[in-house]
C-alpha cells in the first residue's frame, strides 16, 4: 500500500496542502506555499518566471546539487533563441522543426530523447465496427512503417513505438521490439481472416494546425489504401470532444499522452475519459489494480508492467506509431564556468573559436550571472 500512496502526495489532485493556506487568501498559495519539495519557491511573476531555491529542509538535500532552478516563460522559436543567447536560459526545448537550423551552429549542445509522453498514436474505439476485431486491428499496426513516418515527419530523431514505454525505459518489453514491423501481406492476411477481404472505410479525426500530426495521417492514409482500408481524415476543432465523447468516428490521431500508471489506466480502464467506447478487460484490470499497490522500479512493479505492455499491444487496443523527439538545446556550460573561474580567480584567459562557435553566448552567460553587489 505504501507504494502506492507515497506518489500521491506529489499529485495534483492529492498533495496535502496546509490547512492554514486554504483558510487564507488565494495569494498566500501562490506566493508562499508550504510544501516538503527538494525546492521551495523564492519569486512567482505570473506569465514571466518561476524561481525556485534548494529547500534545506529536504529529507534527501545533501543530494541536491542545484542552489536554484529559475523557470522562465518563453515561447518556442525565436524566444527560446534569444533567452539562451542573451544567457537568460541555460537550457530550452525547441521544436522539432527548428532542429536542422540549431544544428547548423556549434554555439548549443543539441540533446535528443524519447519521452513516454510525446508520442503518435491513436486511441481507439473497439466498441463495434471493424475495429471491434482484433485481428483488423492488428492489421491495421502491421500496414504502418513506423520507421519511413520516422524519417519523412520526425527527421530521423524519433523512435518506433512497440510499446508504452520507450526502448530506454527499464520498463520496455524486449519481446515487443519490431513487433508489428511493416509488413502488408500480413496485414492483408489479418483482414481476409477477419472477414474484411475488400477491406473497409475507417474515419480518423486529427485536430488541425498541427503539422506533425496532419502529415503522419496522409502517410498513413496512403499506406493502409495499399490493405485496401480507406481512411476519411477528419480535420476537426473540436476533436477531443468529438472523439471522446461523441465518438464520431473509432480513431484519433494525437502526438501526446499521459505519462506513468495513467498511460495505461486512462485508455484501457473503465471510468476515464480517455476510455474511448469504454472499453473493459478483467484479466488487464487485475494487472492495473497490482500496480497500483507496488512501488515504482521493483522487480515485480517491472515485471507485471511488461505484461500489461504485451497485453495492450499484442491485442493492438491502440494504433501505436512514434515516440516524437524531445529536443533540448543547452548552451556550452564548460565554457561559461571558465570563464566565471577567471572573474572569480582575478586570472587572465583567452576565449577561442571558430565563427558561430558561441565565444559571445558564453560570454554573455558569465556576465549575466555575476554577483552585482560584488
Amino acid at each position: 500500500m505504501a507504494g502506492a500512496f507515497y506518489p500521491l502526495l506529489a499529485g495534483q489532485e492529492s498533495f496535502i496542502v496546509a490547512p492554514s493556506q486554504l483558510r487564507g487568501a488565494e495569494a498566500a498559495i501562490n506566493e508562499a506555499p508550504i510544501g516538503a519539495g527538494a525546492f521551495r519557491l523564492k519569486q512567482y511573476v505570473p506569465n514571466q518566471e518561476i524561481q525556485l531555491v534548494r529547500n534545506p529542509r529536504y529529507w534527501d538535500a545533501k543530494d541536491i546539487h542545484l542552489k536554484e532552478l529559475d523557470l522562465v516563460n518563453a515561447q518556442a522559436g525565436a524566444q527560446s533563441v534569444n533567452a539562451l543567447e542573451s544567457g537568460l536560459a541555460d537550457v530550452a526545448q525547441i521544436p522539432l522543426a527548428d532542429l536542422r537550423a540549431v544544428q547548423s551552429t556549434s554555439a548549443y549542445h543539441i540533446t535528443v530523447i524519447s519521452s513516454q509522453t510525446q508520442k503518435l498514436w491513436m486511441p481507439t474505439c473497439k466498441l463495434t465496427g471493424p475495429l471491434s476485431n482484433a485481428q483488423v486491428r492488428q492489421a491495421l499496426n502491421f500496414a504502418i512503417d513506423r520507421r519511413a513516418i520516422n524519417d519523412a515527419v520526425l527527421d530521423g530523431k524519433g523512435e518506433p513505438e512497440w510499446a508504452l514505454w520507450p526502448k530506454s525505459s527499464i520498463y520496455f518489453p524486449e519481446s515487443l521490439n519490431d513487433y508489428y514491423a511493416f509488413n502488408l501481406r500480413k496485414a492483408r492476411r489479418l483482414l481476409v481472416t477477419a472477414g474484411y477481404r475488400s477491406g473497409f472505410h475507417v474515419g480518423l479525426i486529427i485536430g488541425p494546425g498541427d503539422p506533425t500530426v496532419e502529415k503522419t495521417a496522409e502517410i498513413i492514409q496512403a499506406e493502409w489504401r495499399q490493405i485496401g482500408v480507406e481512411a476519411n481524415i477528419i480535420s476537426d476543432p473540436n476533436a477531443t470532444t468529438d472523439a471522446y465523447i461523441r465518438h464520431t468516428a473509432p480513431l484519433y490521431l494525437i502526438s501526446s499522452s499521459r505519462g506513468g500508471l495513467a498511460s495505461i489506466n486512462g485508455p484501457y480502464r473503465p471510468g476515464d475519459i480517455g476510455d474511448m467506447c469504454n472499453y473493459d478487460s478483467p484479466h488487464l484490470d487485475a494487472m492495473l489494480n497490482q500496480l497500483d499497490m507496488l512501488t515504482p522500479g521493483t522487480p515485480k512493479d517491472v515485471s507485471i508492467w511488461k505484461a500489461a505492455q504485451e497485453f495492450v499491444t499484442k491485442k493492438a487496443l491502440a494504433i501505436q506509431v512514434d515516440f516524437v523527439p524531445v529536443v533540448f538545446r543547452q548552451a556550452h556550460q564548460e565554457a561559461v564556468a571558465r570563464i566565471s573561474f577567471c572573474i572569480v580567480e582575478s586570472a587572465m584567459g583567452v576565449v577561442t573559436g571558430d565563427v558561430g562557435a558561441g565565444k559571445t553566448v558564453a560570454v554573455r552567460a558569465a556576465v549575466t550571472g555575476l554577483d552585482p553587489s560584488r
